[in-house]
């Protein structure tokens, strides 16, 4: 039988963080990093709250009954959820007086609350492109020689 164990080390896990860099947002010549875990099948506890949210809403997609109002809740029931299961960390994040704000669960849901929705999309997109959190195989691996001899 073959084996292939080398490639356990490209699945993806909601342990495995990635930076998400907002060059787009300078406060004092600093720009935030927010820390971020996968937003998909691999963090459960995220993935789980939007399945029940999704179904809901399931027979009007399928109909093609997709309103500006659906995609607008989809967003804000992310902001609420990316705040509680996939931002981890920051760094580099100012308030209005650029002082840095310490990373708390009321602080997060803040700044995810305050994106402007373009950049709050491009979150969305980045966390749930799971190429961001795993790195490529590049393992060299000595052959056994099974001969006798």
């Amino acid at each position: 039988m073959a084996k292939f164990s080398y490639l356990s080390s490209m699945e993806l896990t909601k342990d495995k963080t990635a930076r998400f860099d907002i060059p787009q947002i300078s406060v004092n010549n600093r720009s935030p990093v927010l820390i971020c875990r996968p937003a998909g099948q691999a963090n459960p506890e995220y993935f789980n709250v939007l399945l029940k949210h999704s179904a809901r809403i399931a027979k009007a997609v399928a109909a093609g009954n997709v309103t500006l109002e659906m995609i607008e809740e989809s967003r804000d029931k992310d902001r609420d959820l990316f705040a509680r299961f996939v931002v981890v960390g920051w760094e580099d994040v100012l308030d209005d007086d650029g002082v840095e704000v310490k990373f708390t669960s009321s602080t997060v849901a803040d700044l995810m609350e305050a994106l402007p929705v373009r950049l709050f999309d491009e979150l969305r997109n980045f966390a749930n492109d799971t190429s961001n959190f795993v790195e490529d195989v590049d393992i060299e691996i000595t052959a056994k020689n099974s001969q006798s001899g």
